[in-house]
């Protein structure tokens, strides 16, 4: 792997799969992608009562977005799935359900969901090619059965696959949407961008009188399929209301307990933003200041200009490519600009985006994604003693002793601690993790460790060079 394809790599991509990885630290039943799935920690939504904000019947709301067939996934309890499963409501993040985008998407959940129901014909291929990659590569697609029903699907509505996916660097945002379309208040983490304008990022938001929250933000493209969708639990507990915002566009507002929505519909495209904070979330929380009021929200809307993404402008990937190279390379970095660089080889942009893919991996309790950051061999302390470790493999026999326990308070960490660089190496916050390049020119994490020291560390003193 070059550095081009490990800085891809770091970013949290939705590729062919038919979860949103934005759900409260949850995974469909069913894990088929033949990628692995990044997930972020989603927790979500707002106001403890509204009054006077019933739904009306006669304008588009949360109701028209909900797909008929509910799904299911794995009950969390502490941040870790359990084998318990229960049903939950999905919706559509490619507009309402009167589109031909999102019709098609409810034909394809229905059919994936009782697909392969229990993973045989997925565990036999394993991480072997199926000869569909070239063609559905963006999909979950893994046998001719299933790329039938898709070609029959996309026929019936006339849509179109999608063909391209560019990472896009926090740096180049504008450029690929092809306008400005965030306030100062703004910063644009991981994303990436389709060939036809469909794009999607992580971000957050200064809020006025709140504090930082953390978003996603997605906005699907007319005339394209898009198999993501997103887990409300339960839609019941939704209340919403209409808002004209500062730029003149009047949004959807959803919330509940659980959840948090921003939604519009921009004509020649959709736009969904999941706010991952609530009226019962608590001041700890790593992914906001605590909870929000309905006024917050509303001040989050504001702070989005959506006139400026109403038209849609064709992405020069090649483009984005080459200025994506650049950024990861270093090209034109010097210690003024960039001090990161200068002393680690890092460059700022992809320092930060490990550090967010890593604090997701986290998250989502991907356990074999975040022993594989690692360099080997690597000392794994735990209360119980200190152990040497060959491979990811073999650390995850001490991964619950050592990691586990500590995950919030690394999370803490990863998401508000600063970068800096320390003898050739990256380090985050307070110490609690270390990473920097390795021969073959890829990022290699080399400790991760809580306050009490419990965690991964090199077998002996690392340098990068």
């Amino acid at each position: 792997m070059n550095n081009k394809e490990f800085y891809q790599a770091t970013f949290s991509q939705v590729y062919s799969h038919k979860t949103v990885r934005w759900e409260d630290f949850e995974r469909m039943k069913k894990r088929k992608n033949l990628h692995r799935l990044f997930a972020v920690a989603a927790a979500a939504a707002l106001m403890a009562a509204l009054t006077g904000l019933a739904v009306a019947q006669d304008w588009f709301g949360l109701r028209e977005l909900v797909l008929p067939q509910q799904n299911q996934v794995n009950v969390v309890e502490d941040g870790i799935a359990t084998d318990e499963t229960t049903l939950v409501d999905v919706i559509s993040l490619s507009g309402y359900l009167d589109t031909p985008e999102s019709k098609a998407l409810a034909e394809w959940n229905a059919f994936t969901e009782s697909y392969d129901a229990d993973g045989s014909i997925i565990a036999s291929i394993g991480n072997q090619p199926t000869g569909f990659e070239e063609t559905y590569g963006l999909y979950l697609v893994y046998t001719q059965e299933m790329a039938d029903k898709l070609e029959e699907i996309l026929a019936k509505y006339n849509l179109r696959l999608h063909t391209e996916l560019q990472v896009i660097p926090p740096e180049l945002w504008t450029d690929a949407v092809g306008a400005a379309f965030l306030a100062e208040n703004h910063t644009v983490y991981s994303g990436y961008i389709y060939e036809d304008g469909t794009f999607q990022y992580d971000g957050a938001a200064q809020i006025p009188g709140y504090g930082k929250i953390d978003y996603q933000f997605r906005r699907a493209v007319r005339g394209s399929f898009n198999d993501v969708i997103l887990n409300v639990q339960d839609l019941a507990e939704f209340q919403e209301w209409k808002y004209l915002t500062a730029c003149g566009v009047t949004v959807n507002l959803a919330l509940s307990d659980g959840k948090a929505l921003i939604l519009v519909d921009l004509g020649d495209s959709f736009v969904t933003v999941n706010v991952l904070a609530g009226t019962e979330t608590s001041p700890e929380d790593v992914f906001s200041s605590g909870s929000i009021t309905g006024a917050d929200l509303e001040a989050l809307a504001d702070s989005i200009n959506f006139t400026a993404l109403a038209e849609i402008r064709t992405p020069d990937v090649e483009q984005l490519a080459q200025a994506e190279e650049r950024l990861i390379n270093g090209l034109g970095g010097d210690e003024e600009s960039d001090p990161l660089w200068a002393y680690t080889g890092i460059e700022q942009a992809a320092a930060e985006v490990f550090v967010q893919e890593l604090a997701d991996l986290l998250a989502g309790g991907e356990r074999l994604a975040v022993a594989e950051r690692f360099a080997y061999p690597c000392n794994v302390k735990t209360d119980s003693g200190m152990y040497t470790v060959e491979s990811p493999e073999s650390l995850l026999e001490y991964y619950d002793e050592a990691i586990g326990p500590y995950v919030y308070e690394l999370l803490d960490e990863l998401q508000n601690g600063e970068l800096f660089a320390y003898d050739g190496l990256v380090g985050v916050g307070n110490g609690a993790a270390w990473f920097g390049l390795v021969e073959d020119g890829e990022i290699r994490l080399f400790t991760l460790q809580a306050a009490d020291w419990n965690g991964v560390r090199p077998v002996e003193e690392i340098t990068a060079g």
